[in-house]
């Protein structure tokens, strides 16, 4: 988990899945870098639905 007093940087390496969701009520900023330009029409990555491994898999677990 990251944000408020959690504020982190993450590193994703090319090629893995990943999202974001807020969970909280509260305005929450995400800066998102990349290494280069998205072409819709020539897309360099592969996407797969949300829910290709079941919806809980995205479900945040509280502890």
């Amino acid at each position: 988990m990251m944000g408020g007093a959690n504020t982190s940087l993450l590193y994703i390496p090319r090629g893995v899945a990943h999202g974001a969701a807020n969970l909280i009520d509260a305005f929450s900023p995400m800066i998102y870098f990349v290494n280069t330009v998205f072409d819709p029409k020539d897309p360099d990555e592969k996407r797969m639905p949300w829910d290709e491994r079941g919806k809980d898999f995205w479900e945040a677990v509280r502890d």
